[in-house]
């Protein structure tokens, strides 16, 4: 019995020894994963710490931007709340931050002539993330806190946040720049109306001096006519009064046509006569008239 009993005991250790032996490896075992373990989540808790990190600065770099932005700043949620608003928009519209969040954006700023065509639009936006306004540049109006409109340029985009659509958008004051347009287009219509009258007087002007011109030309004509036509004339008149003289015994169809000559020189020379008035000019004479 006592040999029985010892070689129960011997074999009842040789099974814990090689039992413990086995739980010592599976202790190793187990250190061994939980040190890769370990090391793993340090490392994930190093990684999530970087990227909170850089999460964190990259939230400071867009408050930062977003603040110093000059542009107004605003982001709208899938059912068209304000979420975002940032120092510029409080700037151009007069709402600050607290006021909007939680609003719906239509109520803000936009003219209720046009929410009713928003309204529809954003309605499409929801479900689709796009709509006619959507990527694009647009000129529009818009009303501030004091219930005044005025011109802004918007350029909206569209973002997916949790499954849902939501808008971002870009707005800039353009009242300045459209009141120095107008102010160009007014310049431009008197400079437009300036140039016309110059024109006009300008031709004025050509048409005179074409007229001086012309009579310059007519009085170097009339003095050429005067001098080469009026010395034949005279010589012409001088032989008709000769023959006048001479044939005072003539037949009365011979005096007739003597005096024909002398009648058509006349005449002849009263034309050069009035083509020297008209080739010379004259100063005007005042008079006293009655107007009426």
């Amino acid at each position: 019995i006592m040999r029985q009993n010892r070689s129960i005991r011997i074999k009842m250790s040789e099974v814990q020894r090689k039992q413990r032996a086995v739980l010592e490896q599976h202790v190793i075992e187990r250190t061994t994963e939980l040190s890769i373990v370990n090391e793993e989540l340090k490392c994930e808790a190093e990684s999530h710490r970087l990227l909170i990190n850089a999460l964190n600065e990259s939230e400071e770099k867009f408050r930062t931007i977003s603040a110093s932005a000059r542009d107004a700043i605003i982001m709208l949620d899938n059912d068209g709340i304000v979420t975002y608003w940032n120092k510029a928009a409080e700037n151009i519209f007069g709402y600050s931050r607290d006021e909007v969040f939680g609003i719906e954006l239509q109520k803000l700023i936009i003219p209720e002539k046009m929410r009713e065509t928003h309204i529809n639009g954003f309605k499409k936006f929801k479900d689709t993330g796009s709509g006619p306004v959507i990527g694009k540049t647009l000129e529009l109006t818009a009303i501030g806190e004091d219930g005044k409109e005025f011109s802004v340029e918007i350029s909206i985009s569209a973002v997916k946040i949790k499954e849902k659509w939501n808008a971002i958008g870009i707005v800039r004051d353009i009242t300045s720049r459209k009141q120095a347009e107008m102010e160009l287009e007014r310049y431009k219509n008197d400079l437009e109306s300036l140039v016309e009258v110059r024109t006009r007087k300008l031709k004025t002007t050509q048409a005179q001096l074409v007229r001086k011109e012309g009579f310059a030309v007519i009085g170097q004509i009339s003095g050429s006519i005067a001098h080469d036509i009026r010395h034949p004339l005279t010589t012409i008149k001088n032989s008709a009064f000769f023959l006048n003289q001479t044939l005072k015994d003539s037949d009365e169809k011979t005096k007739k046509h003597l005096k024909l000559i002398d009648s058509e020189i006349n005449h002849a020379d009263d034309i050069i006569a009035g083509i020297m008035r008209l080739s010379k000019s004259k100063k005007p004479k005042q008079s006293r008239n009655n107007i009426n």
